[in-house]
């Protein structure tokens, strides 16, 4: 099964809530994406996007596109019988620390695994998905 990167990152999208809410590195904010994707939730998928420059007639754009997203990476998530977990593989911060590219391994309960690369910005001082 090919997934997409916008597959991804919808997924990546929904782990990052938790991050918005506290969590205080990239990785966290990956993580909190996956999981809001895993769980079907766009609309928390969509708070671990960055976002800001976003504006108000595309946002309707883009919440429409990371519906679309979360539901098809739900679907593979649910076909690989689930998150097992998300391990980063490298993180490159940015000098002046308000950006970070990571790699990361996600791992499915069925034991397979994928590689995804993200980037994220600090917007208002916590980390988002770059898009």
């Amino acid at each position: 099964m090919n997934i997409s990167r916008r597959t991804w990152l919808a997924m990546g999208m929904s782990l990052g809530l938790t991050a918005c809410l506290g969590g205080s590195a990239p990785i966290d904010v990956i993580r909190d994406f996956y999981m809001a994707v895993a769980a079907g939730n766009a609309d928390k998928a969509t708070q671990y996007l960055a976002l800001q420059q976003v504006s108000a007639d595309e946002m309707r754009l883009v919440k429409a596109k990371v519906e679309m997203m979360v539901a098809q990476g739900k679907s593979v998530v649910d076909a690989n019988n689930g998150l097992a977990k998300i391990d980063m593989l490298q993180e490159d911060m940015a000098a002046d620390g308000n950006s970070a590219k990571v790699k990361v391994q996600v791992t499915f309960k069925n034991d397979k695994t994928k590689n995804e690369s993200f980037t994220l910005l600090k917007e208002d001082g916590h980390w988002k998905i770059r898009l």
